[in-house]
Formats: C-alpha cells, structure tokens, sequence
C-alpha cells in the first residue's frame, strides 16, 4: 500500500510541476501576446542557482529558494524590459529570440555546472519520514 501511496504522491507532485510550466506559458501569451519559449530555461538555471547557493554558502533551504527565485524574476524582468518589449506584436521574432537565448542558456549552464550529475545533501528539516496513512485514512490501520 505504501509504494502506491509513494507513486501517487509523486505522480500528483510531477503533474503539479508540469502544469505550472505549461500555465506559465499559457498565461504569458494569453496575456502579454508574447510567446516566451524560455520557461524550461528559466526553471532550469533557478534550480542551479538555488543549488548552488545550498550548496556553496551553506544557505538555508527556503532562503535559497526564495533568492534564486527572485534572480530569476530580475533576469526575466530584464529580458522582458531590454528584448522582448522592443518586438511587440511580431511574434515569430519573440519565438526565435526566445528559442535562441533558451539555448544560450543551456550552453552556459553547461559550462559553469557541467554535465555530470550532481546531488546536494537534503536538507535536515526534509529527511526523514511522515506517516500518512493514519492521518488520512483513520479507518486503515498498520
């Protein structure tokens, strides 16, 4: 029972995940008319940030998340505000300054984190375990 439970839980959280990048999508072209093809760039270089900063300053977890977040914010606002608003209305050159700087963006990470895979230590306040199946299910008992 407790490996579907596991399965559910992280299907649930996927499924969250890629919504929120699809509806991302759909919400800045529905919007701003601005089809903005970075989104998976943009999650990818915040989660090296983020990363980086557990990693290398020995941040806070929530700390790091919120700073990375918002550097990716600024360096949004600052595509946004310096490229894309020079080509309002012009969609197919939104589509390819978006698609080329998504892979300008791959490139560098690449450089500056490599490819090799690379796992950071959890968190303390992460680890560990929750019982779930009391706390939802009061009728099933272990």
């Amino acid at each position: 029972m407790s490996l579907w439970l596991t399965l559910a839980v992280n299907s649930i959280a996927y499924g969250g995940l890629l919504f929120l990048l699809s509806a991302g999508f759909s919400l800045i072209f529905g919007l701003m008319r601005i089809p903005n093809l970075m989104h998976g760039s943009f999650f990818m270089l915040g989660a090296y940030f983020g990363v980086t900063l557990l990693d290398k300053t020995g941040m806070n977890f929530w700390l790091a998340a919120l700073l990375s977040g918002a550097a990716m914010a600024v360096i949004g606002g600052l595509i946004e505000r310096l490229l894309l608003r020079r080509l309002a209305g012009q969609e197919l050159a939104q589509v390819l300054l978006t698609l080329g700087l998504s892979f300008i963006v791959a490139d560098v990470c690449l450089m500056a984190w490599t490819g090799d895979p690379w796992q950071p230590a959890t968190p303390a306040h992460l680890r560990g375990a929750v019982r779930v199946a009391g706390l939802f299910f009061p009728l099933y008992r272990l």
